[in-house]
């Protein structure tokens, strides 16, 4: 199982990791920054309709595995 699994709003998983390497959201964000060529600063990180903000721990969004949805 995955620990984390980003996706667009139309179902393509853009990045998924086994490992609960990153902190907060703006490590996925950086980490998606290096993958899709988009600023970080010019995409949102969805859970559910919650926009997540940069420097929120993901910890805080609850158990694992986690699934959000890049908005560019």
């Amino acid at each position: 199982m995955k620990a984390l699994t980003v996706s667009t709003m139309d179902g393509s998983c853009v990045l998924t990791k086994d490992d609960a390497t990153f902190d907060t959201v703006g490590d996925v964000k950086l980490a998606l920054q290096d993958r899709r060529g988009v600023h970080r600063f010019q995409m949102r990180l969805m859970q559910r309709e919650r926009v997540l903000e940069y420097d929120l721990n993901l910890a805080a969004l609850g158990a694992l595995p986690l699934r959000l949805h890049l908005v560019t």
